[in-house]
């Protein structure tokens, strides 16, 4: 199987690159992402299972890895590296803090309904059949109002 699974991922390598762009801040961290799930797929190879979608399964690590990245980076900010002082330079964490209360306002403003479907497969990152055994909702149901959450804070935030 190991050869067959390797092979297969591969193939997925094309499907998967938008994937990471999509998710990732630029090219190069859309190859590190690429990257590092491709590494985590091959480490977990034994709970594929066979017959199953395999670029869904992948892009459920992929999508995992980047939210794991963001809430490292929101512990432990980035630092970037100003080459011509020869010292590092600290993100604005004001701004930071600024957009996040922004963030968490809107989330605040939505429907509860939806406001929990968006923090607990969005944010949170569970899986809907977990969500939905737990909470005795249908999984469509979590999907869709994760989605019209999703709209709903667009619209408020300007973006749609």
């Amino acid at each position: 199987m190991d050869a067959t699974f390797e092979a297969d991922l591969i193939d997925l390598l094309p499907q998967l690159r938008p994937i990471a762009r999509r998710f990732a801040r630029s090219a190069d961290d859309a190859a590190d992402l690429l990257q590092d799930t491709l590494v985590r797929c091959l480490e977990n190879r034994d709970r594929f299972e066979p017959g199953t979608n395999l670029i869904a399964w992948a892009s459920v690590m992929m999508r995992r890895l980047r939210i794991n990245e963001v809430r490292r980076e929101a512990i432990v900010p980035h630092v970037a590296f100003d080459a011509d002082r020869h010292e590092p330079v600290a993100p604005a964490v004001q701004a930071v803090a600024a957009e996040l209360r922004e963030a968490l306002s809107l989330i605040d403003r939505l429907p509860a309904d939806f406001r929990q479907a968006l923090v607990l497969l969005r944010i949170e990152g569970e899986d809907s059949d977990a969500i939905s055994a737990r909470t005795g909702i249908p999984r469509n149901t979590i999907r869709s109002r994760a989605a019209r959450a999703g709209h709903q804070l667009a619209a408020m935030a300007g973006v749609a």
